[in-house]
């Protein structure tokens, strides 16, 4: 009778084990689900961070070299008679402006659904109406990814839900519709 005791206490003994065990990796699974959202979070809030933080050294850019602006704003072109420095200038600005979109393209996939559009439409916006940026990202296109030039030369996705005043008046900006 005293092993039949001893062989049930090392049973209850074994099953509270396995019982508080099992617990613990259930535990520890919903902790480190919550870490790794958290994680996304953090690497999503980074992302958008870092895109804003580009756009805005490209804006005091162009507040200290207003001359520049419509070159990539206003769709000003480079065929009319200018001064060779300003050419010069406006190529270079077009080499940054384009590196800051690339640099911005590779951090969509990590954005939310909606900033991922907003961005992805305004980096293709810019490609499509600015003749020197277009330019400037076609002849040069050996020097990006594939996958961003061919990013920029895809059509222009609205959010479903959008609101149809909220669309650019510019029939070449005419957008397709997702899912559509």
């Amino acid at each position: 009778m005293g092993a039949d005791w001893v062989n049930a206490y090392a049973a209850s003994v074994s099953a509270i084990g396995t019982w508080v065990a099992s617990i613990v990796v259930i535990v520890s699974v919903f902790i480190l689900r919550a870490q790794l959202r958290d994680a996304r979070r953090l690497m999503r809030s980074a992302s958008a961070q870092g895109a804003y933080a580009v756009w805005v050294g490209v804006d005091q850019f162009f507040v200290q070299h207003s001359d520049l602006r419509p070159f990539f704003y206003e769709a000003k072109s480079l065929e009319v008679p200018i001064d060779e420095t300003l050419r010069r200038r406006v190529e270079a600005a077009a080499e940054m402006m384009s590196d800051c979109m690339a640099n911005v393209f590779h951090q969509l996939p990590h954005f939310n659904r909606e900033e991922a559009e907003a961005y992805g439409n305004f980096l293709k916006e810019r490609y499509r109406t600015q003749p020197v940026l277009k330019r400037f990202v076609d002849e040069t296109a050996r020097w990006y990814p594939n996958s961003f030039v061919a990013f920029l030369r895809s059509d222009i996705v609205w959010l479903i839900n959008e609101a149809p005043s909220a669309r650019p008046a510019n029939p070449q900006m005419e957008p397709t519709r997702a899912g559509s």
